[in-house]
């Protein structure tokens, strides 16, 4: 990867490297599929992960699944989530459900690749992806929905300044056709 073209960057300490967020290839969306295939992600994330590599647009349109009330049918900003030392993405950042009236948008994260996972990588792509969507599409609120059982997720939110809204009780389903309580939370610009 050409970092003088990635698109955000934040160091990582104490891994030595870079996490980076920048538009992804065919091949490296190919590359998500793959890494999405772990069961473990089904319990964190709410999500059937048995995706086609052939079929890349089913992939992206369950990423890009919003489930806010000011959420807004809209065109994806689906960037991969890259690591100076790897030329392919262990995950990806995701801002959907764009309400351009409201400047509004959810924001999703998930570190796939089970080898960096908890360790500091998701907080610093979705730091970035904050800071892209509030300086350079000028949107003053960003909301996020975790399944209310994902702990990791939702102290990953607190830590960025995201705030609980709401607990909304029954309202994702499940791939084992049950409903899993999620938690709304909320970021707002500081002007």
């Amino acid at each position: 990867m050409d970092n003088s073209r990635a698109l955000l960057a934040r160091k990582h300490r104490p891994m030595g490297c870079e996490v980076i967020l920048d538009f992804v290839s065919n091949d490296h969306v190919k590359h998500l599929i793959k890494l999405a295939q772990d069961k473990d992600l089904t319990a964190s994330m709410g999500w059937d992960t048995s995706f086609s590599t052939e079929n890349l647009d089913e992939f992206i349109q369950a990423v890009s699944e919003y489930s806010l009330p000011f959420s807004q049918p809209s065109q994806p900003t689906f960037m991969g989530i890259f690591l100076d030392t790897k030329d392919l993405p262990i995950g990806y950042a995701i801002l959907k459900g764009m309400n351009m009236n409201l400047h509004s948008c959810e924001v999703g994260v998930a570190v796939l690749d089970r080898e960096y996972r908890n360790k500091g990588v998701g907080r610093l792509a979705l730091d970035c992806i904050v800071q892209y969507a509030f300086n350079e599409l000028n949107l003053q609120v960003i909301g996020a929905t975790i399944l209310r059982s994902n702990n990791l997720s939702i102290n990953m939110c607190k830590r960025v300044g995201f705030k609980l809204k709401e607990t909304m009780y029954e309202s994702w389903p499940m791939p084992d056709g049950t409903l899993a309580d999620m938690v709304w939370m909320e970021l707002k610009q500081n002007k």
